[in-house]
Order: structure tokens, then sequence, then C-alpha cells
């Protein structure tokens, strides 16, 4: 009987050697009546988060639907750095 797929050495050569979010261009944060808003200008994904009033994290309002989970963080990510920049989360 022949594997109905790449052997599991296979799929993680292929995860590990992917493209990866660093060959991208840089994600584009800016901030817009109280809404951090995240951007990849070479594509048409968009983040924006809010910190809502006594509340000690940023929450995610709406994005660009997208299952590349390392792009997500790496948003969230520059969110969250931003929101430290600018004292509205520690």
């Amino acid at each position: 009987m022949e594997p109905l797929g790449p052997s599991i050495e296979q799929a993680l050569a292929w995860v590990n050697e992917g493209p990866s979010l660093k060959s991208w261009t840089t994600l584009k944060v800016t901030v817009q009546a109280g809404a951090i808003i995240v951007t990849l200008p070479s594509s048409r994904f968009r983040a924006v988060y809010y910190k809502p009033h006594g509340q000690p994290q940023l929450i995610l309002r709406e994005r660009t639907k997208t299952d590349d989970y390392d792009l997500l963080s790496e948003a969230w990510k520059a969110a969250s750095d931003k929101a430290r920049a600018l004292g509205w989360i520690v």
C-alpha cells in the first residue's frame, strides 16, 4: 500500500523551509481614531485592534480573513508594540 501524501519528514521540511513573514514587506502600523491598524502593504491584509477602557489588553475588532497564523501572530505583536509605545498597555 502506497502512502496517500508526503511523509511526516517531508511535510515538516516544507513547513520549516516554506515562505516566512520575514520575506514579505514589513507590516505597516498606524493609529486612527483610537484604533491600531496593521496592514501588509504587499497584500490586502488588515487587522484593527483597540483597547477598551479599563481593560489591560488589546482586542481585535476586525481583520481580513486568512489562515496565515504567522501573519496573524506578527500583526498582533506589531499592534502590541505600538500600544506599549503609546502607553496604552504595560
